[in-house]
């Protein structure tokens, strides 16, 4: 039974179909079910209970319940998340260098009343010792990240998401890949679907990764995806499917998780806020100022190390250096310990603007007046 479903999915991958398979919340619970069972009914494997527990909880928070799987029952209740692996989100600027969001005014925020597209990349990441020996260790991992609209755009459609994964595996010697091949582009997953839109100017995002043994069953096909060896590799792209179908696809991920599995980013998604509109009526304390420019995430039990130092610090190329680095260091010096805080983080870059007008049409009688208004 694990070899079908592991010859399933590779065919899947080799094919440009995986996408296809979640593109409604109906097969993807099929293929869920199929993925996630063995011939006795029970999960495949042995999972780690905390990866499925967080995951469940993410699928549940996309706006559609997770399924039950099998002999191993969803629960949604209690994230299972590792507070200490959650993100502290810092905005960068060259004029005002590293600040917490909370320092973001609303008059920076794009002055905009309507919907707005959102492009987003890794530019780059770096482990801190321990989460680099690791990763060496385990040899495998995989960086999500999610976009998920809302609302939807038009009142007759589902809210989208937008999912992609990178894989990464060591370099020959067993190693860490170098910073330069460590960032990615979720868009090469999504094909043409770069350009993410967000109903009335707000939406969530998370990104997670995660180590994985290497021989366990996502790894070895993740690795059967990707002829890349020492750098991130976009592996699977889901773009703008239904958020019932991200509920489902979600759902099998939280099933392909062994019990050697250690997160290094985990956090559920996050409300955005890209407008100045959208932020003045947001309904919750919690929430995220959206601009163009660098985002850089540090795990919250390692931001002591760097906090203090961040005034001395910028960012080049992706990077964390002390001011002043000449721009043909900054890959080697970021990469030194003993020159940069030893922490782990994950520089995101974001590209914020208008989005056209959305016309939606309604029904008119021979002789009526257009109808037709924005949405």
């Amino acid at each position: 039974m694990r070899s079908a479903r592991r010859d399933f999915v590779k065919q899947a991958l080799a094919t440009g179909a995986f996408s296809g398979l979640f593109a409604t919340p109906a097969a993807a619970k099929a293929v869920a079910r199929f993925l996630g069972q063995t011939g006795d009914g029970a999960p495949a494997g042995h999972i780690s209970q905390q990866q499925a527990q967080f995951w469940t909880a993410f699928a549940d928070s996309t706006g559609t319940p997770a399924i039950q799987t099998g002999a191993f029952r969803m629960r949604g209740k209690d994230s299972g998340a590792d507070p200490g692996r959650a993100p502290v989100f810092l905005n960068y600027t060259k004029s005002t260098g590293f600040r917490a969001i909370t320092d973001i005014k609303p008059a920076e925020l794009l002055p905009h009343d309507g919907d707005v597209n959102m492009g987003v990349n890794v530019a780059g990441f770096r482990a801190a010792t321990g989460d680099a020996k690791l990763f060496e260790n385990l040899a495998s991992s995989q960086f999500r990240v999610d976009v998920i609209q809302k609302k939807a755009v038009l009142n007759f459609l589902d809210p989208m998401a937008w999912t992609a994964i990178a894989a990464m595996f060591p370099r020959e010697n067993g190693k860490m890949p170098k910073l330069g091949d460590t960032g990615f582009d979720p868009g090469a997953t999504w094909q043409k679907m770069q350009s993410m839109r967000l109903p009335g100017g707000s939406g969530r995002w998370a990104f997670n990764f995660t180590l994985q043994a290497k021989e366990s069953m996502f790894s070895q096909l993740m690795k059967t995806a990707t002829t890349e060896i020492g750098r991130f590799a976009p592996v699977i792209g889901l773009p703008a499917i239904s958020v019932g179908a991200l509920s489902a696809f979600t759902s099998f991920y939280a099933l392909v998780h062994p019990a050697s599995s250690r997160s290094v980013f985990q956090h559920m998604p996050v409300d955005v806020f890209a407008t100045q509109k959208s932020w003045a009526a947001q309904q919750s304390s919690v929430g995220l100022p959206l601009l163009t420019g660098d985002y850089v995430l540090v795990p919250t039990s390692q931001y002591a190390k760097i906090k203090d130092a961040l005034p001395n610090l910028e960012l080049q190329q992706g990077f964390v250096v002390p001011k002043g680095t000449a721009p043909g260091d900054a890959l080697e010096v970021a990469a030194d310990p003993t020159k940069v805080p030893d922490v782990t983080y994950v520089t995101v870059t974001a590209q914020i603007a208008p989005a056209d007008v959305i016309q939606e049409q309604k029904p008119t009688e021979p002789g009526d007046k257009d109808t037709t208004k924005p949405s």
